[in-house]
């Protein structure tokens, strides 16, 4: 998969799990994602935001790696304020396993595409 694929897809991810955080059903009374991850408004809004940019970044390769550079640590440091947290992260976001197991695939995947994954021809190692 090439960089922008990539965030093409971690967007449109991203983007329906903020939406799924605000159909009634699909988050218990308790703030459950399908029962499973625990968000609130401010979490699902934040993941609408990140998956539109994500989304619209994979018009360019740069883009894309410049969008994957800075998203991937930010993931890393919010699972690791999950993983310390009691519940919460800063007091303003529910945490629980799921969610920072969650947290952490994004941060490997956006870490990856991020400072590895595809090189573009002017990238590549000269041949012998």
């Amino acid at each position: 998969m090439n960089t922008q694929t990539a965030a093409k897809w971690f967007g449109i991810v991203i983007f329906i799990i903020g939406v799924l955080g605000f159909i009634p059903g699909v988050v218990t009374n308790a703030g459950y994602l399908a029962g499973i991850f625990s968000v609130n408004t401010i979490f699902n809004l934040i993941y609408i935001i990140t998956g539109m940019v994500a989304y619209f970044s994979a018009d360019t390769f740069k883009a894309s790696k410049i969008f994957f550079k800075i998203i991937g640590p930010i993931f890393l440091i919010i699972a690791v304020f999950g993983i310390i947290g009691k519940g919460a992260i800063l007091g303003i976001f529910p945490t629980n396993i799921a969610v920072t197991i969650l947290h952490i695939v994004f941060a490997f995947y956006a870490l990856y595409f991020g400072f590895g994954g595809e090189m573009t021809a002017s990238m590549q190692p000269a041949q012998m």
